[in-house]
């Protein structure tokens, strides 16, 4: 039987390269988006390398109590941001070879006011996805009945759910996932846990100065839609199990 993939991310704002790999890598992909929200988080906003250096966009959401889900979250549209954002990139990037098919992209998705921020980025992920030539198959986690009540039970039920046997996390989430002993948790189950290891190769900016990790949006400015799943394939390296990240 052929392995398949799962991966498990919660839906943030144009995010980075290393992002979009993992979508690339998986058979399935998983938008959490019913786990608590988290302020300023990315989530919410992310970088692109300006002339001055990097500068964060930001979309603003309604005030809300703490432990309000990702999917519950409203965007606040009072005080004209996506107007601004918009300046922002056209001051930014109106000097680079794609910018104005890039634009009129980003534009046209602003032009839809969407009541919730998840929607608002899982649309604007899954329109890049399919500018770009990725087509893995993307689903939310709130579509799905879970039962189980911890954080990596959740992980094991999300991937089961899909039929996956392979489980591919980021390094951010190992920390947790070492104390909560999830490699031999999710072996019981049949699944093997294994780490996304991504290094970001440099790419020509308009800035003059290239700056890893920031938001797709500056690749796909620089690059264009066709050369930017190249550049999102180019820093991927060989996934790492948990003996492999523990000696490294």
């Amino acid at each position: 039987m052929a392995d398949k993939v799962v991966v498990v991310m919660q839906p943030t704002f144009a995010p980075w390269l290393g992002y979009f790999d993992l979508i690339d890598q998986a058979d399935v992909f998983v938008f959490y988006d019913n786990v608590q929200f988290v302020k300023s988080s990315w989530q919410s906003r992310n970088r692109i390398n300006t002339h001055q250096g990097e500068l964060f966009l930001t979309i603003p959401v309604h005030q809300t109590h703490r432990n309000t889900n990702i999917n519950e979250i409203e965007i606040f549209y009072g005080n004209n941001w996506k107007k601004k954002m918009l300046r922002t990139l056209h001051l930014t990037y109106n000097k680079s070879k794609y910018f104005q098919e890039v634009y009129n992209f980003i534009e046209s998705h602003f032009d839809f006011n969407y009541s919730k921020i998840s929607d608002f980025n899982i649309e604007l992920i899954k329109k890049i996805c399919q500018k770009i030539g990725i087509r893995t198959q993307l689903v939310k986690s709130s579509d799905i009945n879970l039962y189980a009540t911890d954080r990596t039970e959740k992980l094991i039920e999300l991937t089961q759910k899909h039929n996956g046997n392979i489980y591919l996390s980021t390094l951010g989430s190992s920390a947790y996932l070492s104390v909560e002993n999830a490699e031999e948790r999710f072996k019981q189950k049949g699944i093997s846990l294994i780490y996304h290891h991504y290094i970001p190769v440099e790419y020509p900016v308009v800035t003059g100065k290239f700056l890893p990790y920031m938001s797709i949006l500056d690749c796909l400015f620089n690059c264009g839609f066709d050369k930017t799943i190249e550049i999102v394939r180019a820093g991927r390296r060989p996934s790492l199990t948990p003996l492999q990240l523990a000696k490294s």
